[in-house]
């Protein structure tokens, strides 16, 4: 599917209602850390125009406008919901409703940033040569993405077996990172940096975050077909005991980082 075709909506499992912008939130105190020091590493010179792809309530584009102080900092959602959350939190940041997967009404970006936003879209190598189209000249894209988890409690294990066939049923891809190697073999984009960083939240957020999920997926079609009421009830009660874990962490995350730019004939 060429981007100009794709419908994120269509594709995005994890829904925009209030138990799906508090995960973001508890996601936020998860990964912020460790994606705040992923876009410091950017050789920032005087960047004019930052986009955060995928912003959902705002965090990741207050992140991005701290980290870079770029003169304009632009969060965009195709979830008109998460732009108006965003807006109400950061009334001095810029946030626009629009479609990332289709051609963006805004001036090329000297930096796209997108987290966790890939695994949701069908063609992800495609969707990052459409995005690195939107570079200005030796403008760069940085992305965070999934390249395994691992559970280190085995309470975790039929939640996050259940997250990944969730997002594959809904045409994405949970562990897309592996995927992103192939970036290195198109032509005309330059991978400058690609790194795994190992992150090991703590068990009580990722409990929380595992618990809002399944609040979010409870009138999810596929997610019954898979589970019964009583099965999806003990899977939550199994799951919100996680939260009890405080700072001993219940599964470790493998982010991907990864920066590329266009080449330049």
């Amino acid at each position: 599917m060429k981007p100009e075709q794709a419908d994120s909506r269509h594709n995005y499992a994890f829904r925009d209602n209030a138990s799906a912008s508090q995960r973001l939130d508890t996601l936020d105190e998860m990964f912020g850390e460790s994606s705040r020091e992923f876009v410091s590493t950017y050789p920032n010179r005087g960047t004019k125009l930052a986009l955060d792809l995928g912003c959902g309530p705002g965090h990741t584009t207050r992140l991005l406008a701290e980290s870079l102080r770029a003169q304009r900092t632009v969060g965009v959602d195709q979830s008109e919901v998460y732009v108006q959350n965003a807006r109400a939190r950061y009334p001095n940041l810029e946030f626009q409703s629009l479609d990332v997967t289709r051609e963006m009404p805004l001036p090329p970006a000297n930096v796209i940033y997108a987290r966790f936003l890939l695994s949701h879209l069908p063609d992800p190598l495609e969707q990052v040569v459409h995005w690195s189209r939107h570079l200005a000249r030796a403008g760069v894209a940085l992305l965070e993405e999934t390249q395994s988890i691992e559970p280190l409690d085995q309470g975790s294990r039929p939640y996050l077996e259940l997250q990944k066939s969730l997002v594959d049923h809904h045409g994405g891809t949970l562990f897309v990172g592996p995927v992103l190697e192939q970036l290195s073999e198109i032509a005309e984009l330059e991978v400058f940096h690609d790194e795994i960083q190992s992150v090991t939240p703590p068990g009580r957020l990722a409990g929380r975050s595992f618990s809002l999920n399944l609040q979010a997926w409870s009138d999810d079609a596929f997610v019954r077909q898979l589970h019964s009421p009583r099965e999806l009830d003990r899977l939550k009660d199994r799951v919100h005991a996680l939260t009890s874990y405080g700072a001993s962490p219940v599964a470790r995350w493998s982010i991907r980082q990864i920066m590329i730019r266009r080449r330049i004939n």
